[in-house]
């Protein structure tokens, strides 16, 4: 994400882009609303009245503080985090984050341990390198240094997660259209766009 937005910024550089953070279910009422232009979602499903581009994949990560034994792995699968204690914020993308650790390691006998907590995610990682639980989080965090914190791939094929871009098909923001062409020429030269879904 950062690579588009810092590429298209210099491309377009009349162009002012306002960033925004915000869940999904607030993201898609602002585009409804025409108060919101795009929004990136984990994710390639279609949603109601909105186009979405998937435009590249990320492999998920796991958070987890430098004095964990399990730092010194290279990369981690979830048998080995099936006694772990999961921290996840209160608000998105926590219950996002949340489904999901459920639907990968939740079974008849394993019910993971996870917890909410009233923070922003920038703040989760803080306490996640302070040890008081561990994380999962897109590969796009590896850019993003932390102290104490370490982030380990998770091996399976089934955790490497699309990443789509969602609007309106009634906006017709030229700046907005641009955008989204611009996205999809960059990620189809790195070979990663998939298909437009309405």
């Amino acid at each position: 994400m950062r690579d588009l937005i810092a590429a298209y910024r210099q491309e377009f550089d009349g162009v002012r882009l306002q960033i925004r953070d915000g869940g999904r279910r607030e993201h898609l009422r602002a585009i409804r609303a025409r108060d919101l232009d795009i929004a990136f979602f984990t994710g390639n499903g279609a949603i109601e009245d909105c186009d979405l581009l998937e435009l590249w994949q990320e492999r998920v990560h796991v958070a987890i503080s430098a004095s964990h034994p399990l730092a010194c792995e290279p990369e981690l699968d979830w048998p080995q985090l099936k006694s772990e204690r999961f921290i996840v914020p209160s608000q998105e993308p926590g219950p996002e984050v949340h489904d999901y650790i459920i639907r990968r390691i939740a079974d008849y006998s394993t019910y993971p341990d996870i917890g909410f907590r009233p923070v922003l995610l920038e703040t989760l990682m803080h306490m996640v390198a302070m040890g008081e639980g561990i994380t999962l989080v897109s590969e796009g965090w590896t850019r993003i240094t932390c102290p104490d914190l370490v982030l380990r791939p998770l091996t399976a094929p089934e955790d490497v997660v699309p990443l789509s871009a969602v609007w309106s098909p009634q906006n017709d923001n030229p700046a907005m259209r641009r955008f989204i062409s611009f996205a999809k020429a960059l990620a189809q030269k790195r070979g990663r766009a998939g298909e437009l879904r309405k």
